[in-house]
């Protein structure tokens, strides 16, 4: 197996992951019809490698939204402190 090969097989594999993350978060007709609206936005000339990475920015941005919401947050204050850059 070539290193593309193997590569290719561990990204698969996370993308089926996320896509089974995002298919427990919202119901099967709801993911559709989202999934319908993010490929209407790709280009014509699109490949999977966009499909996938508007799918990982998707399930991002929804995570994080959904840590903020539970609280799951640090101030940016704590933030500075932790990498020391406050003055």
């Amino acid at each position: 197996m070539t290193i593309f090969r193997c590569i290719s097989v561990r990204c698969l594999r996370y993308y089926k992951q996320m896509l089974n993350k995002l298919l427990i978060a919202m119901g099967k007709a709801e993911l559709k019809k989202e999934m319908e609206g993010l490929l209407k936005d790709l280009p014509e000339d699109a490949n999977w490698d966009d499909v996938m990475y508007k799918i990982y920015v998707r399930q991002s941005i929804e995570q994080g939204l959904n840590d903020s919401g539970a609280g799951r947050v640090i101030s940016h204050e704590e933030i500075k402190k932790k990498f020391s850059l406050t003055p």
